[in-house]
């Protein structure tokens, strides 16, 4: 019977199995290629901090560099041609 109905109906046949295929191609390739991915390697970076000087003026001037960085706008964005 099935048969019968899938003579009659070629486009929708082919249709079906087309879909079958690609379905079961899909799950294939999924389990062959999408494995878990390894996590990234994550370097922990440690900061040395940065030595004090004793004396008035190495922090005053430390305290004007830290106050220039701050007050400074983001970088242009420099448009190049190629």
């Amino acid at each position: 019977d099935l048969i019968e109905k899938g003579e009659s109906q070629p486009n929708l046949t082919v249709g079906i199995l087309v879909a079958v295929v690609v379905l079961v191609l899909t799950i294939f390739l999924s389990i062959v290629l999408g494995g878990k991915k390894k996590p990234a390697r994550v370097e922990k970076k440690t900061k040395t901090p940065a030595a004090e000087t004793s004396t008035n003026q190495g922090s005053a001037e430390n305290e004007e560099n830290k106050e220039e960085e701050t007050s400074k706008g983001p970088r242009r964005r420099v448009k190049r041609d190629n």
